[in-house]
């Protein structure tokens, strides 16, 4: 029987951002499916509305920042903080859009891989628009999708945190929640064991 990955991601989040690959990695090594879906991590209560944020909240994001720009490093990943908290509405409808029409991961890699070279806001549907039909996705779906997703979104982050999910990146394996990134290697051992 296959094993199935629930996996939460947030095309804002630098950790998710270097997440990915070692994710990618199980169904390679392990022949796991990883269903991921958009959570919009709650960034303004994490870290304070970018207006008023006080001197601990600032050294926070730059600590932030500086810790994963190092892990990024090693995969050769640009990482480059963004200018303001974006809605991501837009990015996480196009991410809905990508799995249906198949390109989910080619879509995923592009849009992280652009908003952290500050390329691509994820809330400007143009940007989105153009991220999707560069992957071959299907942009006509994705503008109708768009007039009625936050509602598609409202109901993925309901069941999200039905799971208990509060941040990115998260996963849902056999009912158990794991956040961050320190959690990748718990979750690599568990499933050797269960491959062994």
């Amino acid at each position: 029987m296959t094993i199935t990955i629930t996996a939460y991601t947030d095309v804002r989040s630098p950790y998710t951002f270097v997440a990915k690959a070692e994710v990618y990695r199980w169904e390679e090594d392990f022949g796991v499916t990883v269903d991921w879906w958009p959570y919009a991590a709650p960034l303004e209560e994490v870290f304070g509305p970018a207006e008023a944020r006080d001197a601990r909240q600032l050294r926070k994001i730059k600590y932030m920042y500086m810790n994963v720009r190092r892990v990024g490093a090693a995969q050769g990943l640009t990482i480059r903080g963004t200018k303001r908290i974006f809605d991501p509405t837009p990015a996480h409808i196009g991410l809905l859009q990508a799995r249906d029409d198949g390109v989910f991961r080619p879509y995923h890699d592009l849009v992280f891989e652009r908003v952290f070279r500050r390329e691509l806001d994820p809330d400007n549907p143009d940007h989105v628009r153009a991220a999707l039909v560069d992957v071959g996705g299907d942009a006509d779906s994705w503008s109708r999708r768009l007039e009625n997703g936050t509602a598609e979104l409202d109901a993925i982050h309901r069941r999200a945190e039905a799971e208990g999910v509060f941040g990115v990146p998260s996963f849902v394996l056999d009912g158990e929640l794991f956040w961050g990134t320190d959690t990748l290697a718990q979750i690599r051992r568990r499933l050797s064991e269960r491959s062994g």
